[in-house]
């Protein structure tokens, strides 16, 4: 509110960069809760970028929830229990975020807003990979349609020149999750690192 206020986008970034360095310490570790903490700042940012055309801004906020979520899909896979639908929901969320940030932001900050599309597909296809054969059969198969009707919408609308890259990644995002279905429905269970080799992993991850 005070960096909108001042039209301080110094301040703006500098408040992002702090709550991504401090949120951690305060959770604990890369959980679902990080994610969701992360995710309002990014709603708070984008907003804010919106209405002064700072792209920047949102880019850093959406990396900030783009590792969080990758921390906690990374989280998944070491095979922490009890965590599969919280971690599945937070990552998705972050997509979502990513995605409506990225129309937000539109031609006025055509690289900020095709990073903000497609990194957070990664975390996604890192926890679908993670879950059981169905479920992340579901959850890849669901982001690679949702990603594909992007790409159809922004196609059918017109796009402008601002919005033809976001369809690029869309699209690149799409192939990548439809593989990932792929494989999952073509496996056999999910994948986990494999923990056994040190100590910490077997007992119990550190965050």
């Amino acid at each position: 509110m005070l960096a909108d206020h001042w039209r301080h986008q110094g301040l703006a970034l500098g408040v992002l960069v702090a709550a991504g360095l401090a949120a951690p310490l305060v959770v604990g570790g890369p959980t679902p809760t990080l994610v969701a903490l992360v995710l309002g700042a990014q709603v708070a940012a984008v907003l804010v970028a919106r209405r002064r055309t700072w792209p920047a801004v949102a880019t850093t906020a959406a990396v900030v929830s783009t590792l969080a979520a990758l921390g906690a899909a990374i989280r998944l896979l070491a095979g922490v229990p009890d965590t599969h639908l919280a971690t599945t929901v937070a990552v998705l969320a972050v997509l979502v975020a990513g995605g409506v940030s990225a129309v937000l932001l539109g031609a006025s900050g055509r690289v900020a807003a095709t990073a903000v599309l497609g990194a957070p597909v990664l975390p996604v296809l890192l926890v679908s990979i993670g879950l059981a054969r169905i479920p992340g059969t579901l959850v890849a198969g669901g982001v690679a349609v949702a990603l594909l009707l992007v790409v159809v919408a922004l196609d059918r609308a017109g796009a402008p020149t601002g919005h033809r890259a976001l369809a690029l990644v869309a699209g690149a995002g799409a192939t990548g999750a439809l593989l990932v279905a792929t494989v999952l429905a073509m496996g056999s269970g999910p994948l986990s690192l494999p923990c056994s080799p040190r100590p910490w992993c077997s007992a119990s991850p550190p965050w």
